[in-house]
């Protein structure tokens, strides 16, 4: 789907290849975030050699599933315990809001309006934007039209007139200092049209965090980060983590991170995912409470662990 970590992956796993490791990296790219999870939950054959990305919006909005708003995601709750490899920089997609029709000003505009979103199985483009959507301004498919397309098919209907808003976002460092744009934005800025940004409120993030126990964070956008960006955006953005389950082999937990950590600031030239994936955005969020054993040692072997006192833990009781 375009969103580079699988690029960023395979380029990791060839180098791997070339090194004594006692692993193969092989990456395969899936229908989203929520497949992973709901995946991995349900097939326990695949805990002792898979590893997946997630959020730490994802997981503890799972634990809600067949709750009102989140059934359409997650049909029922899960609760399965998984520990954190590593963080992978954050994400904001699906929580800004992009439209072609400068009439279009504010979010209350978008209600009544036509909406492309990702995919159900996608937690950013689809699960983050409906429920920015309907918790954070009441846009519901009672009172608006809200497709769930993929980015790329949302975009296209965009340029054609078939919607009137889509979401958008980037994948950014702990700091902000990389904006990694997604395909969509690089596509919109090509058909040479004007852009509008749809401000957002930080405090519908907030919302959201309090009823879900999510941990979306509030960063400012800098004019210019995106194409044809005037002004400064609030976005919510989340921490992206490589886990696994806690019976995942200790010592191949310990040479997979310890592979990450000094193979990936290598590939920082060769592609951009590995700008956001920097040894200190490898420990944002992450404790001894949170974090496999075997990451633990790499990252203590690396003299990385202290690092992690920099930014505040994810503190989800699916990571406990």
């Amino acid at each position: 789907m375009g969103c580079g970590s699988l690029e960023g992956n395979q380029m990791l796993g060839n180098m791997l290849a070339k090194k004594k490791v006692p692993f193969n990296l092989n990456s395969q790219e899936t229908p989203g975030y929520i497949y992973n999870l709901i995946e991995m939950a349900n097939n326990q054959s695949l805990w002792k050699n898979t590893i997946f990305s997630t959020e730490d919006d994802v997981v503890p909005i799972a634990g809600h599933g067949g709750e009102t708003d989140i059934d359409k995601f997650f049909p029922k709750p899960i609760t399965t315990k998984w520990k954190i490899l590593y963080g992978e920089g954050m994400c904001t997609a699906g929580h800004s809001f992009q439209t072609l029709d400068p009439n279009i000003k504010t979010m209350g505009d978008v209600k009544g309006k036509r909406i492309g979103l990702g995919v159900r199985k996608q937690s950013c483009w689809g699960m983050n934007a409906a429920i920015n959507l309907m918790t954070g301004y009441g846009i519901t498919p009672q009172n608006s039209k809200i497709y769930y397309l993929g980015p790329n098919k949302a975009t296209e209907e965009l340029l054609s007139g078939k919607v009137d808003v889509i979401m958008n976002g980037f994948i950014t460092n702990y700091n902000q200092t990389k904006f990694n744009l997604s395909g969509i934005a690089t596509k919109l800025d090509a058909s040479g049209r004007k852009i509008y940004y749809i401000p957002m409120n930080p405090q519908v993030y907030e919302k959201i965090n309090d009823m879900y126990g999510a941990f979306t964070l509030s960063i400012l956008v800098p004019a210019g980060t995106m194409p044809k960006q005037t002004h400064a955006l609030v976005t919510g953005a989340d921490r992206v983590f490589n886990v696994a389950h806690l019976s995942f082999p200790e010592e191949l937990a310990y040479e997979l991170v310890k592979a990450v950590a000094t193979i990936g600031p290598g590939l920082q030239t060769s592609h951009a995912y590995w700008t956001c994936v920097t040894p200190k955005d490898m420990v944002n969020g992450l404790s001894e409470e949170n974090t496999h054993p075997g990451a633990i040692k790499a990252f203590k072997e690396l003299g990385l662990w202290e690092t992690r006192k920099m930014f505040k833990p994810t503190e989800i009781e699916q990571f406990k």
